[in-house]
């Protein structure tokens, strides 16, 4: 009965949660942009597309975000607000997603509730999500990516034989993964330890006679992440060697 209760009440703690992030970050959005924001907006989203995608002469171009930035201004013109919304945007969808994959993590409402409540009111995860760099969206792709790997596992621990859609999860990690090292290249090091992680699950968790097709899947979706990684920043790696050593490995 209260797992019952507790699941009747999940939209109405999660609506609380969101509206009170909401509240928490918009306060400051008009504020005066900083270095580091209008250093993205001059030099790196107001160029070309192709450059967005292509210049790395210094890691203040987070690209996926620079590329929202560019669509945020196109849209909404260039009040400080604007610039910052895609931060604000990602900011607050961490607050649900963080709430289901707990969820699924835990099977607990109160652990995946406590969480998200912490995530909520969390000082740096306000200060960036009013601040016009990659870092929420950095945040929510990693949970994203984390959930779709935990789903796929799942799905096949409890059904020998999986939908026809059983590669969905598969592709959503991928392409979450792959869009977390767009924006910040140092989640590279997330999407590996989510595979190291969900190798070891799969060797755990599931059957021996499910286990050879989930490997392939996990393999499958990392080595596209790590594709992308390679065909954005191989190209830059003189960059970012100097990068390395001008601000710290």
């Amino acid at each position: 009965m209260s797992i019952n209760r507790h699941a009747a009440g999940a939209p109405l703690l999660l609506l609380a949660l969101f509206l009170g992030a909401a509240l928490l970050r918009l306060p400051g959005m008009t504020r005066s942009l900083g270095h580091d924001e209008i250093y993205t907006q001059v030099i790196f989203a107001s160029r070309p597309w192709l450059d967005i995608l292509t210049s790395y002469h210094l890691p203040n171009n987070h690209i996926l975000h620079t590329l929202c930035v560019r669509i945020a201004s196109a849209v909404f013109g260039d009040p400080e607000w604007s610039l910052r919304l895609p931060a604000l945007l990602a900011g607050l969808l961490s607050v649900p997603v963080l709430y289901g994959f707990c969820r699924r993590l835990t099977q607990s409402g109160h652990i995946a509730g406590t969480a998200t409540l912490l995530l909520t009111i969390s000082p740096v995860h306000i200060a960036f999500s009013r601040q016009a760099r990659g870092y929420t969206i950095l945040l929510l792709l990693g949970m994203i990516h984390a959930w779709a790997l935990l789903n796929a596992i799942w799905q096949r621990h409890v059904d020998a034989d999986p939908p026809d859609r059983e590669w969905l999860p598969w592709v959503l990690a991928a392409g979450a993964g792959a869009l977390a090292v767009l924006t910040l290249p140092s989640a590279a090091f997330l999407v590996g330890a989510c595979a190291f992680a969900g190798a070891a699950l799969i060797g755990v968790d599931l059957p021996p006679d499910r286990r050879q097709a989930a490997r392939r899947h996990m393999f499958l979706s990392t080595a596209f992440v790590i594709g992308v990684t390679a065909t954005i920043y191989v190209p830059h790696l003189d960059e970012l060697y100097s990068h390395a050593e001008r601000f710290g490995v």
